[in-house]
């Protein structure tokens, strides 16, 4: 219940954060048995940077230096530099979400 209670508040303060969880809840909707990646990667995050840094720790998480190390970096420069919140943001905001077929 609080989820709907806060989300215009998302809504208005972050709209591309608003948009992927709108998206994400859909997927996890019509694709259940996404739901637990969806929630691991997206939903459960409180941030797009947050979701991001995540997603980036994993897919480079190596046994030398840890997915959580990695993440942690990414939360240090994020509240260092706050652009680059902003970056991720417009690259989100850009890029399409569904990814064209080939051209043959």
């Amino acid at each position: 219940m609080a989820q709907y209670q806060t989300r215009p508040a998302i809504d208005k303060l972050d709209p591309v954060w608003a948009r992927i969880r709108r998206e994400a809840e859909d997927i996890v909707r019509r694709e259940p048995e996404l739901a637990a990646f969806i929630y691991s990667t997206v939903l459960h995050h409180d941030t797009v940077e947050a979701a991001i840094a995540y997603r980036l720790a994993g897919q480079i998480d190596h046994p030398t230096l840890s997915g959580e190390l990695i993440r942690q970096a990414y939360a240090d420069a994020l509240e260092d530099v706050p652009a680059i919140g902003e970056a991720f943001r417009a690259d989100t905001w850009r890029r399409p979400i569904a990814i064209p077929p080939p051209v043959v």
